[in-house]
C-alpha cells in the first residue's frame, strides 16, 4: 500500500540532496560558548593536559560537533586563542596602542596587571593563556610559534608606541627601542 502524501512518513521529506548539497542540522550553540569554555579550559590545564574529553566537557558539544565546527582540537584552539586576545590582551594594550598613548600607559597597564594578579581567578592563577601556549607548545607548533612572534612584536610596539609619545625624532629612538624590548620581555616573565 501507498504511503499518504502528507502523513508523519512522506518520503519526499527525506529524499536524498544531490552530491555536494548535504542539508546539516543548524548550530544550536554559540561560538563565543564554546570558544570561551575552550579557552578556559586551555587556560586551566594548557594545550597538552586538555583532552578531548575535557574540551567535550567544557564546552557540551560532542567529538563530532568539535570536529565540524573546528576541523580539530588545534583548530578550537586557535579559536580560543583569537577569542583570549580579543577579549583580554586587546583591552590590556588599548591605551599603549591607541592615539593618545603616553608613557604613563605604560604605567597604567602595570597596574592593570597588578589589579588582575591581587583579584585571583585564572591570570593569576594560570598567567596568561598566549605565553603559557607558547611554552606548552614551543617548537611543535607552527601556529603557535608563529603567534608567539606577534605577541612579543605586539608588546614591544605597544610599549615602544607609548614610551615615545610626544617626541618627534628624525627616525626610531634606539633608547626607547631598547626599554619596549625589556619591558616586552619582562611582561613575558610575570605572565609564566
Amino acid at each position: 500500500p501507498a504511503l499518504p502524501k502528507n502523513g508523519p512518513y512522506h518520503t519526499d521529506q527525506f529524499r536524498r540532496q544531490p552530491r555536494g548539497h548535504a542539508v546539516s542540522r543548524p548550530r544550536a550553540y554559540s561560538t563565543d560558548t564554546v570558544l570561551r569554555r575552550a579557552k578556559n579550559a586551555f587556560w586551566d590545564q594548557g594545550y597538552d593536559r586538555t583532552a578531548l574529553s575535557d574540551i567535550e566537557h567544557a564546552t557540551g558539544l560532542n567529538r563530532s560537533s568539535i570536529y565540524s565546527a573546528f576541523g580539530s582540537k588545534e583548530g578550537l584552539f586557535v579559536g580560543a586563542l583569537d577569542f583570549y586576545i580579543n577579549d583580554f590582551i586587546v583591552p590590556l594594550l588599548a591605551p599603549m596602542e591607541g592615539g593618545r598613548a603616553r608613557p604613563r600607559d605604560v604605567e597604567g597597564f602595570f597596574m592593570n596587571l597588578a589589579a588582575l594578579f591581587r583579584q585571583g581567578g585564572r591570570p593569576a592563577k594560570h598567567g596568561c593563556l598566549w605565553v603559557n601556549s607558547v611554552a606548552d607548545v614551543a617548537g611543535r607548533n607552527p601556529v603557535v610559534a608563529a603567534r608567539s612572534a606577534e605577541y612579543l612584536q605586539r608588546l614591544r610596539g605597544a610599549f615602544a608606541h607609548a614610551l615615545g609619545a610626544g617626541t618627534r625624532p628624525a627616525g626610531p629612538d634606539p633608547s626607547v627601542e631598547r626599554r619596549a624590548r625589556l619591558l616586552a620581555v619582562t611582561t613575558w616573565g610575570i605572565w609564566l
